[in-house]
């Protein structure tokens, strides 16, 4: 017997640990000092977990049974529409989600037994207070789960039976399953705990540290206590801590105490798929351990992965798959893949075209940084200025977390949420509410070279695995649509799975932390091994700093292998300890480790501007390193509580900067914790230590001292490679206009050039030293004969220096890189000035440059006597249709053409094939048809199948050149008569036919709900037959109409009730053909196109008409095509004699006049009449 006071005190206790639980702990307290008995407290907490547990269990039947009243609903529907595949498949997973509901109430009432049976066993416990409460926490933890119906919640005994019975298991769960917070707490439940702690390891901190905060939320306890994480140098655990959160590298670091892992019981290695360098290590270490540790229980979770590739690992092991919460995704291919060559561009078109015609729904498009991200979000904007109905949100690894935060909450009412997010959104996270998403099918991967020695950041074409993931972000909530802007072929190419990071990457400090722990790299036992050269790479890099001498860590190595960054960085704070400066070189190091720049450079053209002028002033002249070093200073001196207002008003990247102290903090904790070593976080005054730390980057990045090649565009060499680099556009010296002549670099990065990264200026003064102390051995002589000098000037006049360079120096370009496809190992390139009218040719060689000079010196002669034998056609008619003159220079005529000659031809064909010819390609093609005056090529065609143009010295060349390229399969010439549809003034005709038939069913809404309860009691007759008729799923003024003739269409339907119900056009609201999806290639298009023509041609010649059929729209419901004619007699008989002549896809073409007539008036007069206009 215990106290009413006793029972007080736990229920109270009860309270406060679950007070953020979605169910209420509820006691009956007796008066003070009453006695309750034992029995009589169990029999009550029996009876209302029952019923708390009855009315759960209610609840969820309730939302089972709305899911079979749908699928009932639409089973209904499918029965009579077999076709609709779209149907069929959210049938499939309503139906898959009332199995898995089905399988989560089992699981609860299991649950629910078994904690019955606990309570007799309570009343024989003398810790009855305790027991009682564990029992009734557990029931409100479980009561949650039931709640929110995880999809993972439903499979947890065979997880738990899975896990228990193999040492080592795999998981493969869809983000938004629940295996990253149920796991670890199934395990508990299960008393795994009592023998170890149950660890689960993340690539990332934020998400250790937030899954911890949400599970510890879960199970009514705080952070720290029974759930707690270890990050960097941010800890939360204390003795009763049974689950721990932490990332990978800082399991990894605990080996070198314990390599057996003695401490746990069982360790979850979550998020595998992204295959981090640490992940990769970890598992190694994790294998070596079983050998030893039978009772280790070890689980690698993962949304995507093969896994194949770890049970092979790990030898034979049990692999269990959980379903996310998945509704059917549509896919809509792009045939079209020009849009790989503008991907933000296309982006943000389809980004416009969905918000304005699909329904309500949240949008999410994938770019590839968080430049793109930000410029994308400013031109949706500006785009959508008059919309009110939408807010554009950023999702990418540089916003602050409070940023972050917005695109998880809900859309404000009567509002689409638009993210734009770089891959980051693809795992890991889900944002609720997404319905349609837009994939670009690219991504920006880091990639290290190791014959270089260079990092490469490359814009590449996505994997399979990952266009799945970012196609299931629309499933998650409701059925969706994913946009992919390529082709169903292009995905069929893409690789199955991401390279993992190990096998792309400097592995320097991985290496390390091997060798720290005692294992020789290369026979280290690796889940997929890098190649040989990326292993020496690396250990040729740590033999450099010291770190390794023979193979072999040196007590230099151990001290560097224990800081979180790059031991180069960790050899240059070791040395700065010496100097007295170590703060200042903990800082740079994490500057130049830091997740992207320290400046914010984005929004409109402006914002940039104002950006670039914000940062003058921080610029320093010893290079970007102190640059960095410059912002650090002013930053930390602002109050904490103003640093963020400081950052906006100076355009500095906040997250980044707090980054940086973080690390540095880090780095300090880890110094005092292992090095034995304190340092007080205190900044000493510039004018003591930047010539201090100028000189130790020096000495530290001596490896990459680089010579300035006398010329911008040439940049730097790289002495000990020499291999050519150029200033990164973000560097201070660019700010500056600094171009010094000896720089060292902290790295290579290649995009759009070989860029010199995080540079550092070096007096001359410094280079003679150095080589004097015979730090290092420099042939000066050599060095300064590998600077350019000018070899050639052309003077040439605006025109010929306009034709020279091409549209934006497009032709510039292309002979800059026919220059360095030439094969030469000499550094050529040209230089132009529009004011001076000078094109000018550089190199070092002035001798092997002499071939270069003779091209450009042809092709400037050739450009003079072009333009001095120009010949131009002219139309006699404004209207720019008929007779034109030939006119050359001097302004004589020379000859004259009719409407249906012509000189000059247009160049078509498969773009494949085309868009890599050059103008010399198309001389060599035509010229066996006579002589060529002129050959241009189109350098920003919208249309991929137009190449360019050429003209001929006559029109018997010309005709010749169209008659015989019509046999050519991929390449064609059509006739320049003045017929474009772009310019067109003449007889325009229209051709249609159906692209998507009908899939015999439909919708009709009323304005009011009477009318649609009148035809639902009416016979209709609609194109022949009679319709069914039933009320739709959407509500009372809405019909599904059915058995429908497949040639009816939406106008056909609206007439067909106007007739039989007597109702006027506006009593209808909107009139709906369901249609059935179609996918047109280019293959189909152009072989339309030939159809047509044969046709349009047994009316009129080629070369008086003009054919424009251009792709279809995926919503489209016909195929338009429209000709142009020169004459409108012909056009009319064209018509009256294709018109219902013939079918297409098994779909009859009508043809009719498309008239349309314009006439242009002073802004002035039509102000002054509009009225009278308008009337």
């Amino acid at each position: 017997m215990f106290s009413a006071r006793q029972v007080k005190d736990v229920l109270n206790e009860l309270v406060f640990h679950n007070r953020k639980s979605d169910v209420k702990v509820i006691a009956r307290q007796e008066q003070l000092g009453r006695q309750i008995p034992i029995h009589t407290l169990i029999l009550e907490c029996n009876e209302k977990m029952t019923r708390e547990a009855s009315d759960f269990i209610s609840e969820h039947k309730l939302q089972m049974e709305k899911i079979q009243e749908i699928i009932d609903q639409n089973g209904r529907e499918d029965n009579e529409l077999t076709e609709n595949s779209e149907l069929k498949e959210e049938i499939k997973a309503l139906k898959s989600k009332l199995q898995e509901m089905n399988l989560q109430k089992t699981e609860f009432q299991g649950f629910l037994k078994c904690t019955i049976d606990k309570l007799e066993k309570v009343r024989e416990s003398r810790k009855v207070e305790l027991e009682l409460k564990a029992v009734y926490l557990g029931f409100q933890v479980e009561c949650t789960r039931l709640k929110h119906a995880l999809p993972i919640y439903a499979r947890r005994s065979d997880i738990v039976s899975m896990i228990k019975d193999n040492q080592v298991s795999v998981l493969l769960g869809e983000t938004g399953s629940g295996k990253s917070t149920q796991i670890a707490q199934y395990m508990y439940q299960t008393g795994m705990a009592n023998t170890g702690l149950i660890v689960c390891t993340q690539p990332r901190k934020i998400a250790a540290i937030s899954l911890a905060t949400h599970v510890a939320r879960e199970m009514g306890t705080s952070v720290g206590q029974l759930v707690g994480y270890k990050v960097g140098m941010q800890i939360k655990q204390t003795r009763n801590t049974k689950i721990i959160y932490m990332t990978d590298h800082m399991l990894l670091n605990e080996c070198l105490r314990d390599k057996n892992f003695s401490a746990y019981a069982c360790i979850i290695v979550d998020e595998a798929h992204e295959r981090s360098i640490y992940t990769d290590l970890l598992l190694g270490m994790i294998k070596k351990s079983t050998k030893t540790r039978r009772d280790l229980r070890v689980v690698v979770t993962s949304a995507t992965i093969d896994p194949a590739v770890f049970v092979s690992y790990f030898g034979t092991c049990p692999v269990l798959s959980v379903s996310g919460r998945m509704f059917p995704v549509d896919v809509v291919w792009t045939e079209d893949e020009s849009s790989f060559e503008n991907h933000e561009q296309a982006a943000l078109d389809k980004t416009i075209e969905v918000h304005h015609n699909e329904e309500q729904g949240d949008i999410l498009t994938f770019l590839t940084s968080p430049l793109e991200v930000e410029r994308c979000c400013v031109a949706l904007e500006n785009a959508l200025d008059s919309d009110t109905d939408f807010i554009c949100l950023p999702l990418h690894g540089r916003l602050q977390a409070n940023e972050q935060q917005k695109v998880f909450d809900p859309s404000p009412k009567g509002k689409r949420k638009i993210v734009f997010a770089t891959n980051s959104a693809e795992t890991s996270i889900t944002i609720p509410g997404i319905k349609y998403v837009i994939d670009t099918g690219v991504a920006k991967e880091m990639q290290f070279d190791p014959n270089r020695n260079i990092n490469m950041l490359l814009v590449k074409t996505i994997t399979q695995s990952s266009a799945d993931q970012r196609k299931g972000r629309a499933g998650r909530t409701d059925a969706g649509k994913c946009f992919r802007l390529y082709s169903s072929e292009t995905y069929d190419k893409m690789e199955r799975n991401s390279r993992p990071e190990i096998l792309r990457v400097h592995l320097g400090h991985a290496l390390l932390k091997l060798m720290e722990l005692g294992v020789v790299p290369l026979e280290f036992d690796f889940v997929q091994s890098p190649s040989r050269e990326l292993l020496d790479a690396a250990l040729e890099t740590l033999e450099s700093v010291g770190a390794v001498v023979d193979r072999k860590i040196t007590e230099l190595g151990k001290w560097i292998a224990k800081l979180p960054i790059d031991p180069k960085f960790g050899k240059f704070i070791h040395d700065a300890i010496k100097d007295g400066i170590v703060i200042e070189a903990i800082i740079l190091s994490a500057c130049c480790t830091a997740g992207g720049s320290i400046f914010y450079r984005s929004g409109t053209d402006e914002e940039k501007s104002l950006a670039d002028k914000r940062k003058i002033r921080f610029c320093h002249e010893g290079g970007d390193l102190m640059t960095m070093m410059n912002v650090f200073r002013e930053w930390h001196e602002q109050p904490e509580k103003m640093k963020g207002v400081w950052c906006i008003d100076n355009s500095i990247n906040g997250k980044a900067i707090r980054g940086v102290r973080d690390t540095v903090n880090e780095v300090l904790n880890v110094l005092r914790r292992d090095q034995g070593t304190k340092h007080k976080f205190q900044l000493k005054s510039p004018a003591d230590v930047d010539t201090k730390l100028q000189k130790m980057l020096f000495k530290t990045f001596s490896r990459n001292l680089c010579h300035f090649l006398g010329h911008d565009k040439a940049g730097y060499l790289v002495v000990n490679k020499y291999q050519h680099v150029k200033v990164f556009p973000g560097s201070s010296l660019k700010s500056l206009g600094l171009l010094p002549d000896w720089i060292v670099i902290e790295q290579v990065l290649k995009t759009s050039n070989d860029f010199a990264i995080n540079i550092t200026i070096v007096p001359d003064e410094w280079i003679h030293e150095a080589m004097k102390e015979t730090m290092m051995q420099l042939d000066l002589d050599s060095l300064k004969e590998r600077r350019v000098e000018q070899v050639a000037v052309f003077n040439v006049g605006e025109q010929v220096f306009r034709e020279f360079v091409g549209v934006k120096y497009a032709k510039k370009r292309e002979l800059e890189n026919q220059i360095k496809k030439s094969g030469k190992e000499i550094l050529v390139f040209l230089d132009t000035s529009k004011q001076l009218g000078e094109i000018s040719l550089y190199s070092h060689d002035r001798k092997h440059a002499l071939e270069f000079e003779t091209i450009i010196k042809d092709r400037v002669e050739h450009l003079r006597k072009q333009f001095k034998y120009e010949k131009s056609e002219q139309f006699l008619s404004s209207a720019q249709i008929g007779v034109r003159v030939v006119i050359e220079t001097g302004m004589d005529i020379v000859d004259v053409l009719m409407a249906d000659e012509y000189t000059t031809l247009f160049i078509t064909g498969i773009p494949k094939f085309i868009e890599e010819k050059s103008e010399e390609d198309m001389i060599k093609t035509f010229e066996k048809f006579g002589k060529i005056v002129k050959v241009e090529k189109f350098r920003k065609s919208r249309n991929k199948n137009n190449w360019g143009r050429i003209t001929f010295e006559n029109k018997e060349c010309a005709k010749q050149a169209v008659v015989e390229m019509k046999e050519s399969l991929n390449i064609g010439a059509r006739p320049n008569t003045g017929f474009q549809s772009a310019d067109i003034r003449g007889f325009r005709t229209m051709l249609q036919w159906c692209r998507r038939p009908s899939k015999g069913f439909g919708f009709v809404k009323f304005k009011d709900p009477t009318n649609a309860t009148i035809a639902v009691l009416t016979q209709i007759h609609v194109g022949g037959s009679v319709v069914k008729i039933q009320y739709s799923k959407k509500g009372i003024d809405e019909l599904h109409v059915s058995n429908l003739n497949r040639l009816v269409n939406e106008d056909v339907l609206r007439h067909g009730f106007m007739d039989a119900l007597d109702l006027d056009m506006g009593d209808i609201e909107r009139v709906q053909i369901i249609r059935e999806k179609m996918n047109t290639s280019k293959d189909i298009l152009d072989t339309f196109r030939q159809r047509l023509r044969r046709k349009v041609e047994k009316y009129v010649h080629e070369g008086t008409y003009e054919l424009d059929m251009r792709p279809p729209k995926d919503s489209d419901f016909n195929f338009r095509a429209f000709v142009s004619f020169s004459k409108p007699e012909e056009g009319i008989a064209a018509c009256a004699g294709i018109n219902h002549s013939f079918v297409m896809s098994d779909q009859v073409v009508t043809m009719e006049v498309d008239m349309k007539t314009s006439i242009m008036i002073q802004k002035l007069v039509y102000n002054k009449y509009n009225e009278t206009v308008d009337s």
